[in-house]
């Protein structure tokens, strides 16, 4: 208790002080355009006679026309002092890096006398002007970071939350909800003494603003700032332990000896942007090197956390390259030359190709493409791939079930007298990637510890053979197994599937289509059956058809991974009669019928209105896609489990996965 207190005493000190330190300089720079790049200012909310005004810096090459990245940042100052002069270096640094750089103001108690929430309130409404303005604004909104410092780090935080304080007249249909953050000694729970006294003990108030409680498996990933001498270092521990259990991406920067607000001073400001550039570039917001420098002093060198020294000891950066570069390789080479052309590359990626063409033949090498990865996962601050916990070893691994070369999988066996149900997990990835080692843990433990065995399928990608080649093989995987059940301890009469995505669609689509065994074939995997008796899936499409995609989301936009599914080469062939049949074949709704298997549907994306013509990375895993399907099953009598992101704000229900199988199979699930 005594050491509490101390820590009250602390926070509460630096509370009072927090983000003063750096502000009185960067308030005088604010005014200047020292770069002379152009400055505007906008008022995004008036509250009575108050203008809340939000400040952009834009590049120098910028257009209206564009749809470029923004980031948003949010003074420090414990909510109580500050100004919106703060982080003018690193607004003017990101849009000479191409993003456009927005710093909003918001309330504070000492100017006008309002509590934390008052604050977040007033940071989530600049969030949904800048998206709802974006086209004045030339950024894309669907590629919004947030950022700011100390309680500033706070309410960039909080717009992580989808539901939280909400200020009045705001449109809740705009997600506040940002692509990545960057986030400078926050504070990430607000239930904390002596914090929780600013909101007058309310704690129910607190829990709505503490980002950290909120966390989930879909939360953006972020880069987390703190010294080692910062006594509020302790929200970023309970963040970083929380978000490693989730999987989800949070890197730590950790400045050796110093305290709160270092990243306003020499070094640390110049080394805390090369980490943020580095993270962002990871992402795809930037492109290149950074373009600051780093002062070459020995207080320069943050101390690598503990945690990242164990993971590079046990995965090399070398190694990590060479496997995900051959992977890679397999994936997309189509000609099988051993080397990839720029059309051989997804589209998202072909703005790397000339970087990674080190000698500019035309042509990547895998030896050219080890290197460039290797030279990526070795700068300084690059946080290595967060690793997934490891799986159980299965008891068949890449069990070969075609001819081609992803054509395996891998069956996990329960422990049984008896022949057991079986689940088949298809991976996702938008049917261009991904890999059957993404399997679930966790649902992958309680169904074995329930008594269901698992197999895990890979199956062709798009880059090497388009729609039906995906559904055909994973159908061939099913059939397999049914022949071999008895050799397996298998119940070829209760086998259900899962996946998410693509692997989602694929569950579906088994779900619903006519059996596709042929009882007059002379192979005897071909005579099996590809009827399921139960599918559990998550962010499923319903319809792979771009026409019932465009108007489900009012849309003129098509998702990219859907022109190599159907064999197009551009957005323009959707029109084309001849892809027509394959859109309608390929969607699972289409083939829904009275006599299908039951489902259950789990959406992590919010469910929240989009923006007009929203692009396939908004919209792709709408829970809309999820809607129109229970509506169609309901009429048609089929039983349809919808799960929404809402209902499940801490991750996916796994454990009601694992039951909605043991049920569906006739099996007790209090295992």
């Amino acid at each position: 208790m005594r050491n509490q207190s101390l820590l009250a005493t602390v926070i509460a000190a630096l509370l009072f002080t927090m983000g003063s330190e750096g502000n009185a300089v960067e308030e005088s720079k604010a005014a200047k355009a020292e770069n002379g790049k152009p400055q505007e200012a906008y008022v995004f909310k008036t509250i009575g006679q108050k203008e809340l005004k939000i400040h952009f810096h834009y590049p120098s090459d910028w257009k209206a026309s564009d749809r470029r990245p923004v980031i948003i940042f949010f003074f420090g100052g414990g909510w109580t002092n500050g100004g919106v002069g703060a982080f003018t270096r690193q607004a003017e640094y990101f849009a000479s890096r191409g993003l456009v750089a927005a710093r909003a103001d918001y309330r504070v108690k000492s100017r006008d006398g309002v509590t934390p929430d008052k604050c977040v309130e007033d940071a989530r409404s600049a969030v949904r002007w800048v998206r709802a303005n974006a086209d004045k604004l030339g950024v894309a909104p669907q590629r919004l970071i947030t950022s700011g410092g100390s309680a500033g780090g706070h309410l960039a935080a909080c717009a992580m939350i989808a539901k939280s304080v909400e200020a009045e007249g705001d449109d809740l249909s705009i997600s506040t909800v940002p692509e990545a953050m960057v986030l400078f000694n926050p504070v990430l729970d607000m239930t904390k003494e002596p914090i929780l006294k600013r909101l007058g003990g309310d704690k129910e108030l607190a829990r709505k603003i503490s980002p950290t409680l909120h966390l989930d498996k879909n939360s953006p990933p972020a880069v987390i700032f703190f010294g080692s001498a910062d006594r509020l270092k302790v929200f970023g521990d309970e963040y970083w332990k929380k978000a490693e259990s989730l999987g989800v991406r949070a890197d730590k920067f950790i400045a050796e000896g110093q305290g709160h607000g270092f990243f306003n001073r020499p070094p640390w400001l110049e080394r805390t942007l090369i980490v943020a550039d580095e993270f962002l570039a990871s992402l795809a917001f930037l492109e290149g090197e950074p373009t600051i420098q780093s002062p070459t002093t020995e207080a320069s060198q943050a101390s690598a956390p503990q945690e990242k020294q164990q993971a590079r000891q046990r995965n090399q950066p070398a190694e990590q390259a060479k496997r995900d570069a051959e992977r890679f390789l397999k994936e997309n080479d189509r000609n099988r030359d051993g080397k990839l052309s720029i059309a051989e590359l997804p589209e998202r990626l072909r703005r790397l190709f000339n970087r990674v063409d080190a000698n500019k033949d035309g042509a990547i090498t895998l030896q050219e493409d080890i290197a460039f990865r290797a030279a990526r996962l070795r700068r300084p601050g690059q946080r290595q791939r967060q690793q997934r916990p490891a799986l159980p070893a299965p008891d068949f691994a890449d069990v070969k079930y075609g001819p081609h070369e992803r054509n395996v999988l891998d069956l996990w066996l329960a422990k049984s007298d008896r022949p057991t149900p079986l689940v088949i997990y298809y991976h996702g990835g938008g049917f261009r990637g991904g890999d059957k080692r993404s399997v679930n843990r966790t649902l992958l433990e309680k169904l074995l510890g329930g008594g269901v065995s698992v197999a895990a399928v890979n199956y062709r990608l798009s880059g090497v053979a388009p729609f039906p080649a995906q559904m055909h093989d994973c159908a061939r995987a099913l059939q397999f197994i049914r022949h071999h059940a008895a050799k397996y301890n298998l119940d070829p009469k209760r086998v259900g599937a899962t996946g998410g995505s693509a692997g989602a669609g694929i569950s579906l689509w088994f779900a619903f289509h006519d059996d596709l065994a042929d009882p007059s074939s002379s192979d005897p995997v071909a005579r099996e059956s590809t009827r399921l008796t139960a599918s559990v899936v998550y962010a499923a499409q319903s319809s792979y058809d771009p026409r019932f995609i465009k108007k489900l989301f009012t849309t003129n936009q098509v998702d990219e991974a859907l022109i190599p599914f159907f064999g197009m080469t551009k957005p323009s062939d959707v029109d084309d009669p001849k892809f027509h049949p394959l859109f309608e074949e390929a969607s699972p709704i289409n083939h829904a019928s009275a006599d299908d298997a039951p489902v259950m549907l789990f959406y992590p994306q919010a469910n929240a209105a989009l923006p007009p013509n929203s692009d396939g990375r908004q919209h792709i895993h709408h829970p809309k896609f999820g809607f129109v399907l229970k509506e169609k099953l309901d009429k048609l009598g089929v039983e349809c489990v919808l799960k929404l992101r809402e209902d499940y704000p801490n991750g996916a229900p796994v454990e009601e996965y694992a039951k909605f199988f043991f049920d569906k199979f006739g099996m007790s699930s209090k295992q």
